[in-house]
């Protein structure tokens, strides 16, 4: 019996430390935080924390003070997409003060003399691209600062730095594989470019049927001008034409009245004054016969 449990007890501890390890490197972490995402900008020292694609709140960070890189010992802070990988500090004090990620014990006040250790959480980050490969190795977090007086302007040396009230915030807010993206350029931009093709698609989607619709309307609109421009036309030429038409019938019967009246009154006026001029005329008198002569006797 002694022999057997010797080596099933080797196997429960083996077991169990492949767990811890396991669990310190956020291996094989299930439940990754897909709901919060974590936008860090170089140019604007700021930490923008978004869930569910939807900005929640702004904080003030510090980035390296040898500027941007992944390079061993160059205590840059590295570029690009990365990801909680560990949460350090669950139920510690504000300004509780972190020596190789272990807690000693001290708490100390923010922009105390003299000081500038790690405190009051850690959210350890691991790179997933090759320009932040080494990362994790490289021990890059997201932590709360002594110098909180050097937030908002480069200070650190490659880690991500947070006043000790923001980074607990922070950490109660997400949690392991959420996403962390490590911009050069400012918040605005990234949040335009983000929003940019959501804008495009939107109006492009509201605008076709507007398009589809239009298109439609002119035309209904153009076949009632048409038709409506049309009947007027035809209307008005058909009265215009039968008016015209009646207007020059009538014409014609008066200029045919006028030619008869002429006419009449030419005939008239003919034979009046034939009448006046016949009147007017000496009559002819028929000459008076001479007597023949009377045969005188001598």
């Amino acid at each position: 019996m002694r022999r057997h449990a010797l080596p099933l007890r080797l196997l429960l501890l083996a077991g169990s430390s492949l767990l811890a390890a396991l669990a310190f490197t956020g291996c094989g972490t299930a439940n990754k935080d897909a709901t919060h995402k974590m936008i860090v900008s170089v140019r604007d020292q700021r930490l923008l924390l978004v869930r569910d694609g939807k900005p929640v709140k702004s904080y003030k960070i510090s980035t390296s003070k040898f500027g941007i890189g992944d390079r061993t010992g160059s205590n840059c802070t590295p570029l690009g997409r990365l990801e909680v990988s560990r949460k350090i500090g669950d139920n510690l004090p504000a300004g509780a003060v972190f020596k190789q990620r272990r807690p000693t014990g001290e708490v100390i006040r923010p922009d105390a003399p003299g000081r500038d250790p790690i405190v009051s959480r850690i959210l350890w980050l691991r790179g997933t691209e090759p320009s932040n490969s080494h990362a994790f190795a490289r021990c890059i977090y997201i932590h709360g600062t002594a110098e909180e007086r050097c937030l908002g302007t480069p200070a650190s040396y490659g880690c991500i730095r947070m006043s000790g009230r923001d980074v607990i915030d922070l950490y109660n807010h997400v949690g392991v594989g959420a996403d962390v993206f490590v911009i050069p350029d400012s918040l605005a931009s990234a949040q335009t470019g983000a929003s940019a093709p959501a804008a495009a698609s939107a109006p492009a989607a509201a605008a076709a049927p507007a398009a589809a619709t239009a298109p439609a309307a002119a035309t209904v609109q153009a076949a009632a001008t048409a038709s409506s421009g049309t009947t007027a036309h035809a209307s008005a030429t058909s009265h215009t034409g039968t008016t015209a038409h009646a207007s020059t019938a009538h014409a014609t019967t008066a200029h045919a009245a006028t030619a008869h009246a002429r006419n009449s009154h030419g005939g008239a006026t003919g034979r009046a004054g034939a009448t006046a001029q016949a009147s007017t005329s000496p009559k002819r008198v028929a000459p008076t016969p001479t007597p023949a002569p009377t045969k005188r006797h001598s």
